[in-house]
């Protein structure tokens, strides 16, 4: 009799490949292969290996993953830099190359990414030395040199070396326009960031003086790539830049110039939209010119309502509306936007969010509870839905109805069950959790907290809130509970798991405590 137990072609495909790579067939040998042939294998193989990981993480473990690095180390190992490549050099020759090259930017982001801190040194090493050589070594191919070059000024900056990393950005720079392309229809938008990047590096360490000076330094070379390449889409991607350059120093009047200048010199229908949202938002929240911004807002939803913008421009002047205490008014757009973008979740989400918040603001309590169970109901995987149950148990409480709060509480934690249950493995499901630990703390339910927090610690052990979790598990066991045994095994589990996490210091000073 046939089994009923089905599986997917995907994971018999998987299953298979995994199998006959972890045979040996990395590295295929046979010399009457050619070089580019042997490449192209080799590199299949690898690859294959990781899409199969990638699309089932079970079989990610450790030694498949040693497996994929093997397997790009022996691509490395077989088909070194070549000496020169131009326009005569053979196409299979290059062909070559570029796999080299693609296998070395794989390892070496593998190696930070797997670094310890007993390996971060050899291993940060290793990887800015293959980057080093895709930079030097393949600049016949400039999205792999520029790739590399970047990706050199990201590990210094990860290792806290932010002089290289400057520097790094600095010889990107030096090394290649603005434009891929002769006409200047392909920009490089890599290459376009970089200028801003630099200055808002030294922005975000406090480097005020350099800041300033870094800042004025990429407006001048945005001007003039702006000049180089006017008329070109290389030349329109300088210009915006150049007014995020001035927004990220605050400077709203120049920035609302070159946007106005954008408009004029570039503006059409595929990025007019985007310009005018630009400046309706600095025009309302940067210079308080309310009535301007309107304006813009009124135009992107006139003559682009059927598209995002248009429903963001109208979501902005129901909030206008909502200030100015036009509810109706407010609420009628907030619904045209529902029934127009019903389909697009995470905006009709945000409407019907504002539109119980219209409710609420007006004191129509019921109105308001009926529209966020709604919004939790339809929208349950989205920020406002997943927020939407204890709004209502909060609303409760600011009007001193405390009996309907507790049973909002209840209402809320089947909510959150619900989520945890159906989008299990999900980001919603992370949020739920944090949702429901909450609500059972409201709820005084510290048992069910407890435990909560101890699962979601040991099913999301590498999530950054994971060791806080058993360390707050531990403080409701000691101080709700009367359970120093079982606070002391999880701050013990803490000490163990989290060895360099800061909880793992609180914790023995717990431990400690509990011993005296």
């Amino acid at each position: 009799m046939l089994s009923r137990r089905l599986i997917s072609a995907r994971q018999v495909t998987a299953a298979l490949l995994i199998a006959a790579l972890a045979a040996g067939l990395v590295g295929c040998g046979n010399a009457e292969l050619t070089e580019r042939y042997r490449a192209e294998r080799m590199s299949w193989q690898v690859k294959t290996l990781e899409r199969a990981m990638s699309e089932n993480a079970e079989i990610a473990t450790d030694e498949m993953i040693a497996r994929v690095m093997d397997g790009h180390r022996e691509i490395i190992d077989g088909f070194p830099p070549p000496d020169v490549i131009d326009e005569t050099t053979d196409p299979a020759v290059v062909d070559v190359a570029r796999i080299s090259a693609a296998s070395r930017l794989a390892l070496s982001s593998m190696l930070v990414a797997r670094a310890t801190p007993e390996t971060a040194e050899e291993s940060v090493g290793e990887s800015v030395e293959l980057l080093e050589s895709v930079r030097d070594g393949y600049s016949f191919d400039r999205n792999l040199a520029v790739d590399a070059g970047l990706r050199l000024a990201s590990v210094r900056e990860l290792t806290g070396d932010f002089s290289g990393a400057i520097d790094e950005m600095g010889d990107v720079l030096d090394r290649w326009g603005p434009a891929m392309d002769a006409d200047g229809n392909v920009p490089d938008v890599r290459i376009l960031r970089l200028p801003l990047r630099r200055a808002s590096s030294y922005a975000v360490r406090g480097m005020g003086e350099q800041a300033t000076r870094v800042f004025v330094e990429a407006s001048e070379t945005y001007t003039t790539w702006a000049e180089t390449w006017s008329g070109t889409r290389t030349g329109e991607a300088a210009l915006r830049m150049n007014a995020d350059t001035y927004s990220a120093q605050g400077r709203w009047l120049e920035a609302v110039a070159i946007y106005e200048e954008l408009d004029e010199a570039y503006g059409s229908d595929d990025n007019r939209a985007s310009i005018w949202l630009s400046l309706a938002e600095i025009h309302a929240s940067r210079l308080g010119d309310k009535e301007t911004s309107r304006a813009y807002y009124e135009r992107v939803s006139g003559l682009y309502g059927e598209t995002t913008s248009g429903a963001t421009a109208d979501v902005a002047l129901a909030l206008m509306d909502i200030a100015d205490d036009r509810h109706e008014a407010a609420r009628a757009r907030l619904t045209s936007v529902i029934d127009r973008f019903g389909d697009e979740e995470a905006i009709a989400a945000t409407a019907k969010q504002h539109r119980a918040a219209s409710y609420e603001l007006e004191g129509r309590w019921d109105s308001a509870v009926a529209e966020y169970s709604a919004l939790a109901a339809e929208f349950p995987t989205t920020m406002y839905g997943l927020a939407a149950p204890l709004r209502i148990v909060d609303m409760y409480g600011e009007i001193g109805e405390t009996a309907a709060g507790m049973t909002a509480l209840d209402e809320a934690a089947q909510v959150y069950q619900r989520v945890i249950r159906d989008y299990g493995g999900t980001p919603a499901e992370m949020a739920a959790r944090n949702y429901m630990i909450e609500t059972r703390l409201r709820q005084e339910s510290w048992s069910d907290a407890a435990s909560l927090l101890s699962e979601t610690a040991a099913q999301y052990p590498d999530a950054q809130a994971a060791a806080s979790m058993l360390i707050q598990a531990a403080d409701i066991y000691r101080e709700e509970l009367d359970r120093p045994d079982l606070a002391g095994e999880l701050l013990q589990a803490v000490v163990e798991r989290y060895p360099g996490h800061d909880a793992a210091a609180r914790a023995r000073e717990i431990l400690e405590s509990l011993t005296e």
